[in-house]
């Protein structure tokens, strides 16, 4: 399972290069803290239904609340071809370091 530490994943979104962020909690979740900036909602329940429609090319941060549904997510992502990369400690971790 491809990982990747807080500091490291905010140096590549300074970089120039393409990515998506795909942020899979639900509504709910988001509504409690807000997602990543650029970062695409897509609840856990509707990923396998949107597998096709991800690119192949980039890198795929996958992002939830602490990175354990992340993984799974991530390992699907992987078996279908995609360049799926979990952010550790997830969407808290990444609030916790701006702190």
């Amino acid at each position: 399972m491809d990982t990747i530490e807080v500091k490291d994943f905010k140096k590549f979104l300074e970089s120039n290069k393409e990515y998506m962020i795909i942020d899979i909690r639900s509504f709910g979740e988001i509504r409690r803290m807000r997602m990543i900036e650029n970062s695409v909602n897509m609840p856990i329940e509707e990923i396998q239904d949107n597998i096709d429609e991800l690119p192949d090319n980039i890198p795929l941060f996958i992002v939830c609340a602490v990175g354990i549904r992340a993984r799974r997510i991530a390992s699907v992502l992987k078996n279908a071809g995609k360049d799926a990369i979990v952010l550790e400690g997830g969407i808290n971790a990444y609030y916790n370091s701006l702190i």
